[in-house]
Order: C-alpha cells, then structure tokens, then sequence
C-alpha cells in the first residue's frame, strides 16, 4: 500500500522485499508495522559484532529455558491435570493451576490441548 500510495519505493532487492514480506506474521500479531519502518532496519548494512551474537545467544537459550523447562513442566504437571477435571481438586489447587496457566503463557505462546477449554467446547457441539 505505501508503494502504490507513493509514501516509500519498491525494494532493490528480492532478498529484502523477502525478508521484509516473511514479517507478515508479526505484523498480524504485534503491534502494526509498516514497510517504511521495517525497510530502512532491512536495507541498512550490518556487521557481525561479537556483542551482539553472544546477547542474541542469550536471549535465545534464556527463551529456550522458560518454554521448554517452565511452561511445559507446569503444563505437564499442573496446569493441564486441573484443566482437565477442575472438580476432582481444591480451590486452592485450581487458584495455582490458574497463577500456572499465566505463568505458563509468559513462557511460551501454546495452542489448545486434549483437556483445555476450547477442546471441551469442541465435544460438545
């Protein structure tokens, strides 16, 4: 829209045009980005620092650590049992299963299981 509206050019280069275009995803999900802010980020040259490597390195496995350990072991053993059977525990046990479910959606973005909400819903209709 902003090319054919005259607010930015086209891109030089398939390899831009592509990587700016694999970012519809997050255009959907995020906050609304345009291309006249993503391509200046994509067209400008970049160095490889070593800096820069190791804090991405970082943030990947500290990422990595809360999906695969935090989120996964809470839904394992609490969140998906309560979900499952509310009934079969005290309140309090489903007040933490609750705190773990948000807990658990800090630590990674996960679809419906066998025993959420919306897979119940599904049985019914």
């Amino acid at each position: 829209m902003d090319i054919h509206h005259g607010v930015i050019k086209p891109a030089n280069s398939l390899l831009v045009f592509a990587t700016c275009a694999s970012f519809f995803p997050y255009v959907v999900a995020g906050p609304v980005t345009q291309a006249r802010q993503l391509l200046p980020l994509v067209e400008k040259p970049r160095r490889f620092s070593l800096d820069d490597f190791q804090s991405g390195q970082t943030r990947f496995l500290l990422g990595f650590f809360k999906k695969a350990f935090i989120a996964d072991t809470l839904a394992l053993y609490l969140v998906d049992p309560v979900f499952a059977q509310p009934g079969r525990f005290a309140g309090g046990t489903v007040w933490l299963a609750l705190f773990g479910d948000f807990v658990q959606v800090y630590g990674s973005v996960r679809r419906p299981r066998a025993g959420s909400w919306q897979a119940r819903e599904n049985r019914r209709m």
